[in-house]
């Protein structure tokens, strides 16, 4: 995967077919300076948010939207953000995982808009917020959209794969409801149920605070937070060329998935 710094990344790079990783691409943020657990907690205390509360860290579904594991039934929950944050950053043994995720900002924490330096502010675009416990792991799926994605506070830890590793990465039916997803839990690779897997080229980095990361759309990707975490990222649509791969053919030939994928967290 290219590691560019600012000077060296450009709009171009957007419109690309593989990840970049800007090393210093959120350097002049005032949210890299501003946020964190307890700055976000004093700011939009009493606005109310969605919170998904698993004992394990993991938030694994099944093809039709049941948890992947039954001893792992997490929940969501609407909560003030005060709340939220207070849960999230409690790293006590017999504390569950908390996570907020895929909060739009401009209709939920608008206060949070300005010291966001996002390139592109078109038709289609959005802004989500995501912050969590130590430990929260995103199970590997792809999202129909492209996204850069900042991180402001804390590390996490990711592994993609290209869309053209699809075969051997074992998704869910393209009939069921969460047909973005995908069987596979790269840190458990069970070669002896899903032998294609060690067919696939994955990249394996952390992103850091300060850094901006480009993952174009149908990109797989599984996601581990190190630590607390927060970060932001910016959705848009894809290009018609992505569009002709064959995840994007999947979804231009079934726009209803199309739309319930959208809603889903990265």
């Amino acid at each position: 995967m290219m590691t560019v710094c600012r000077e060296e990344f450009r709009m171009e790079c957007l419109n690309g077919t593989d990840p970049v990783l800007v090393s210093d691409g959120i350097a002049d943020w005032p949210a890299l300076q501003r946020w964190s657990p307890s700055f976000l907690a004093a700011t939009v205390a009493h606005r109310p948010v969605d919170v998904f509360v698993s004992s394990t860290g993991s938030f694994s579904y099944t093809p039709d939207g049941g948890a992947l594991d039954p001893e792992n039934q997490f929940v969501m929950q609407d909560r003030p953000f005060g709340d939220a944050a207070a849960a999230i950053v409690d790293e006590s043994a017999s504390s569950p995982k908390y996570y907020i995720s895929q909060q739009d900002i401009a209709l939920r924490l608008p206060e949070l808009l300005t010291d966001l330096r996002f390139p592109m502010r078109s038709e289609g675009t959005r802004l989500n917020l995501w912050f969590g416990s130590s430990g929260t792991v995103t199970q590997l799926h792809f999202d129909p959209r492209n996204n850069l994605y900042a991180q402001i506070y804390g590390s996490k830890r990711f592994t993609v794969f290209g869309p053209e590793e699809t075969p051997y990465l074992y998704p869910f039916p393209q009939a069921s409801l969460y047909a973005h997803f995908s069987y596979v839990d790269p840190e458990k690779p069970e070669p002896e149920h899903l032998p294609l897997l060690q067919r696939a080229r994955r990249i394996t980095f952390t992103i850091t605070a300060g850094q901006l990361l480009f993952l174009p759309a149908f990109w797989w990707h599984h996601v581990r937070s190190t630590g607390v975490s927060i970060s932001a990222n910016q959705w848009w649509p894809p290009t018609r060329s992505q569009c002709c791969g064959p995840y994007g053919m999947r979804y231009l030939a079934d726009p209803k998935a199309a739309v319930h994928a959208d809603t889903i967290r990265t």
